[in-house]
């Protein structure tokens, strides 16, 4: 019989192996803990499915866990994806012990702290984010040779119901005043330099990390084409140039004396482009809930309004699926007006009529009733 006994603080299991006796960590100081995992032992030692290697080092801890995590990402990330999803793990870690194995984690433990997220009123979005970013992670701690654990137990849980939520897009009148403040910045070369930025954004519908990576051997002059390399996707994707974007590269060539082909048209980091954003939407009065990623919806506005085509918008944005740009059709209903003014309340109200006219029903001819004749059973 498996049995538990203390020594300097942390649970060993005592058991007898094939013969031989064992003792084990349970790497935990929780007492009520390490009567769950001697209880995982005592099953798999009745069922024959115990494995010495499971209470070896592939028993590892959550800490340790954490370490080997954060090299995989650091390697194999862009950098604000491994940051995220670093900080939802730690969450974790830190709400359930990070001396605990990772073999202790119970699909009830993973319930547990989905609720108090929930109880800490982040919202949804947010607490789903996090459930993807651990999914990954154990996902990834089952992968290779590690084999730390044999199935995840967040697989057990469901996303939180979360409601989409509209894209925010400027319209004609508050992408003038932005504008408007940009160019009359009294800083000059500042607010020329942020509005040409703002201009390249809204012709190629590109994100701002995408903007702020391009370097001048991106921009294909011969052929008018900006090529992004730098991407969310990771794939680089081309965007031709309309007249009034070629003209204005041109005359940022034309003003710098030496361009290398790998010096970058806007030399900034992600939060400048945002802070400074942020101080001329402000300036400009307008709502505080639009923000740099804005310029982005309202070049899919406007291209959905003129006419373009959703596979062109997808094309044009670099979206993976098409399903992420059919949001730009359910706030850009113009294609649907001749269906509603098809619509007609009067009509409609005569059904006989309007059904008669699609040939549904004949008002002229009889309505014949059949009804159940009862047979008499023979006694």
């Amino acid at each position: 019989m498996a049995t538990l006994f203390k020594r300097n603080g942390v649970y060993f299991m005592n058991f007898v192996y094939q013969g031989k006796r064992i003792k084990k960590t349970t790497s935990t100081s929780d007492k009520a803990l390490a009567k769950r995992i001697l209880e995982i032992l005592r099953g798999r030692l009745a069922s024959n499915q115990f494995k010495l290697a499971d209470f070896e080092e592939k028993n590892i801890v959550l800490r340790e866990f954490y370490e080997q995590y954060s090299k995989y990402c650091s390697i194999s990330k862009r950098s604000g994806s491994a940051e995220v999803d670093l900080y939802a793990l730690k969450d974790f870690i830190d709400y359930y012990g990070a001396n605990n194995t990772l073999r202790s984690v119970t699909e009830t433990d993973m319930r547990d702290f989905l609720a108090e997220l929930v109880k800490n009123k982040l919202k949804p979005s947010t607490i789903n984010r996090k459930r993807r970013a651990i999914k990954t992670a154990f996902n990834w701690a089952m992968t290779g040779d590690r084999k730390w654990i044999d199935k995840n137990v967040i697989d057990a849980t469901k996303p939180i119901a979360e409601y989409e939520h509209t894209p925010r897009f400027m319209t004609p009148e508050e992408l003038k005043a932005l504008m408007g403040v940009v160019h009359n910045d009294k800083d000059k070369k500042r607010g020329r330099d942020y509005g040409r930025y703002l201009e390249l954004l809204f012709n190629t519908g590109c994100r701002r990390s995408e903007a702020l990576g391009l370097v001048w051997r991106n921009i294909n002059f011969d052929h008018r084409f900006i090529m992004f390399e730098k991407t969310k996707s990771s794939k680089f994707r081309s965007t031709p140039m309309n007249q009034h974007l070629f003209d204005m590269l041109i005359q940022i060539r034309n003003e710098s004396s030496a361009i290398a082909p790998d010096n970058r048209l806007f030399p900034w980091t992600d939060d400048y482009a945002s802070h400074r954003f942020k101080r001329y939407a402000k300036a400009a009065k307008l709502s505080s809930e639009i923000h740099l990623h804005c310029m982005r919806h309202t070049t899919a506005f406007a291209l959905r309004m003129g006419g373009v085509d959703i596979s062109g918008i997808k094309d044009m944005l670099g979206h993976a699926k098409i399903s992420t740009t059919e949001i730009y059709n359910r706030i850009t209903p113009e294609f649907l007006r001749p269906a509603a003014d098809t619509l007609d309340i009067e009509r409609a109200q005569n059904t006989d009529r309007m059904l008669s006219n699609v040939g549904m029903i004949k008002p002229d001819l009889p309505v014949v009733v059949k009804r159940n004749r009862r047979r008499k059973l023979a006694v």
